[in-house]
């Protein structure tokens, strides 16, 4: 078992550079990390689904070897929305959470100057991993410019995602300004979205950036899901299965609950070789990179608030009453970056919002 040493460190944030600095970001993440011992325990109420989710999992991986165990506080990544305007539906209607930002919000462009100033944050959370959000709506050319902005704020890795047919446009230009790998957001297997994948597959073959693909489960593709697995194994290709975020309780109401992975893990589960586990200690949220025998990879998560010693639970999320369908937790996606330039830090609650 392997254990990384936590990131976040008063001393290096101490070490502030001259220029002007957006603090309020890194104090509120340091907050979440030194966590409350006096929330009385009636408002800590258990998630019956976010227990059952967790056991269902556990149940799957049992018996699975573990190569690694980590723990870290948060992914580190910073997710950099440069607008939400994108009109595409990835071919199932509602599906987009559109980031959980404000319409006002969203339908912002983010201007260099603040992307610039998540140059200190990157250096004071340690944050590694830049993505970029926004290829749909953003003239291509003007896009590439802020991947080659972000490469030069330090970041070891940069990657966008986006819809496959606009990857499969994009791709070449995206890579020589300074994308590591393209995520795909792919939520059906008809034949042409094969074909695309094949198509962009080859060109990324070429340019030798590795392709990721985003699956959100809903009761119109889990027919899709059996032929996506046998793709990515033929292919060697890594897919995160996502539950649907909820952002009303309108599902619940209509007793219509989105499909979760572990409700499909027998599609793949005695295809599972090996799994490497990440906690993330204030996201709440622990997640599965599982090795198929395939040679594919399936990235996975569950929630564990509902199972967390109430003194872990950061205190953003101590008694909030949307428990009952967050999956994200809070910086699932590691430090987001709003069209605005202030870092939203959870997806169901805008107003966690800091400048």
């Amino acid at each position: 078992m392997s254990t990384m040493l936590q990131v976040l460190r008063r001393e290096t944030v101490g070490q502030k550079p001259a220029a002007t600095t957006p603090e309020s970001v890194v104090d509120f993440v340091l907050a979440q990390s030194h966590h409350r011992r006096d929330i009385p325990a009636s408002d800590l109420a258990d998630v019956p689904t976010m227990r059952y989710r967790y056991q269902r999992a556990e149940a799957v991986f049992h018996d699975v070897p573990i190569v690694s165990i980590d723990r870290v506080p948060f992914p580190l990544i910073a997710r950099i929305i440069l607008n939400m305007r994108c009109g595409y539906t990835c071919g199932i209607r509602d599906i987009c959470h559109r980031e959980g930002l404000p319409d006002e919000v969203a339908c912002r462009d983010l201007s260099l100057t603040d992307l610039r100033r998540l140059a200190f944050v990157r250096e004071a959370l340690g944050l590694q991993v830049a993505k970029l959000i926004g290829v749909e709506t953003t003239r291509l050319s003007v896009f590439c410019e802020y991947v080659r902005e972000v490469k030069k704020l330090g970041f070891s890795s940069v990657t966008a995602t986006c819809a496959i047919g606009v990857a499969r446009r994009s791709i070449a230009s995206l890579v020589a300004a300074g994308i590591d790998r393209i995520t795909c957001s792919v939520h059906q297997f008809t034949n042409d979205v094969r074909n695309t994948i094949d198509a962009l597959m080859m060109e990324a073959d070429q340019l030798e950036v590795p392709v990721k693909l985003n699956w959100v489960l809903t009761q119109h593709n889990v027919a899709d899901l059996s032929a996506l697995i046998e793709y990515i194994g033929h292919r060697k290709l890594t897919a995160r299965l996502f539950s649907l975020i909820r952002t009303s309780h309108l599902a619940a109401a209509n007793n219509h609950e989105p499909l979760h992975w572990t409700d499909m893990a027998d599609l793949f589960s005695h295809e599972i070789a090996s799994v490497r586990v990440v906690d993330y200690t204030v996201s709440c949220r622990r997640r599965y990179l599982t090795t198929l025998r395939s040679g594919a990879t399936l990235d996975l998560s569950v929630p564990l608030v509902a199972i967390q010693d109430p003194a872990t639970i950061p205190p953003a999320c101590a008694t909030c009453n949307l428990k009952d369908r967050c999956e994200e937790g809070l910086l699932g996606c590691g430090v987001r970056m709003g069209p605005d330039g202030s870092y939203y830090s959870c997806l169901l609650r805008s107003e966690l919002c800091t400048v």
